[in-house]
């Protein structure tokens, strides 16, 4: 007698059930989104008891709704005023709309708005902030980044500057590679080095004293960097350049940058967190290499 076994094959149980996403979700916001430097898109939604407010019933109504556009490159929105605005007319019945930008590169707010009888505008909800990119390449060829300064002393303490010199501890593996690709051959003049990043530099030309043997492999470079610091009230925004600054928990701040030769302008700017009070300090430095 034998006995036969069959294996049971079974299909793959059913997958459960996705629920839709709800169109709404009883809000009154709106949300504004790049997608080009031409170019920005936004999505809305108004909750009934906006619409009551309002008069904009959802199966329709005769008032004119407008997205309003504001430009508000560098300014301090909302405590100062947009550069301009303009109207962009929408169907009372969309929820989301594409809009063209007069121009690239600069920063934009959104607000959803209507006009009531008597041609009033009245804004119902304001968008985040958002900057579109530049339409062509950039004017810098050659930037100097700053550091601030707690990145440097990181970068440093990986580097091993800051252990003993012994066989044991090799620093960062990824960071060697980077020094022996990058900083090693800049340092002998190999590879076109141009000076960008954290430090800049300086070539020598080294001159064989009278009668003796030319050296095959003899260098020398320098390496010259600007460390700004300051402080102010701990609450205050601070730009360097217009680039924004971190500052710490006493209001201090320090940064790097390189020096290449030529003049620098350094913009320094701090404005109180409630925006009534600014200060300014100008940096003018000079370097030449001879």
């Amino acid at each position: 007698m034998r006995e036969h076994y069959f294996q049971e094959h079974r299909g793959a149980p059913p997958l459960p059930e996705v629920p839709e996403l709800p169109s709404e979700y009883g809000d009154t916001k709106i949300v504004l989104l790049v997608r080009d430097p031409e170019w920005v898109y936004a999505y809305w939604e108004i909750n009934d008891a906006v619409r009551a407010e309002y008069n904009l019933p959802r199966h329709g109504h005769s008032r004119r709704m407008v997205i309003r556009l504001y430009n508000i490159t560098g300014r301090n929105w909302p405590t100062e005023n947009a550069h301009y605005f303009f109207d962009i007319d929408i169907s009372p019945y969309a929820n989301n709309w594409y809009i063209k930008v007069p121009e690239p590169d600069q920063q934009w707010v959104a607000e959803l708005g209507t006009f009531d009888e008597r041609g009033e505008y009245l804004p119902i909800v304001q968008s985040n902030i958002v900057r579109t990119p530049r339409d062509r390449m950039s004017d810098e060829t050659d930037a100097d980044w700053m550091v601030v300064e707690e990145t440097w002393q990181k970068i440093y303490g990986m580097s091993g500057a800051l252990r003993p010199l012994d066989s044991s501890w090799a620093g960062s593996e990824e960071l060697l590679r980077h020094l022996q690709k990058q900083v090693y051959p800049a340092l002998r003049g190999e590879g076109g080095f141009a000076g960008s990043g954290a430090l800049g530099s300086a070539n020598v030309a080294v001159q064989p004293k009278p009668g003796a043997a030319k050296p095959s492999a003899f260098w020398l470079r320098t390496e010259t960097e600007l460390i700004l610091y300051g402080a102010t009230e701990p609450d205050a925004s601070v730009t360097v350049n217009g680039e924004a600054v971190v500052l710490r928990s006493d209001g201090s701040f320090t940064l790097r940058f390189a020096l290449p030769d030529g003049e620098h302008q350094l913009e320094v700017r701090a404005l109180s967190r409630d925006g009534n009070h600014q200060r300014d300090i100008a940096i003018h430095v000079k370097k030449q290499t001879k």
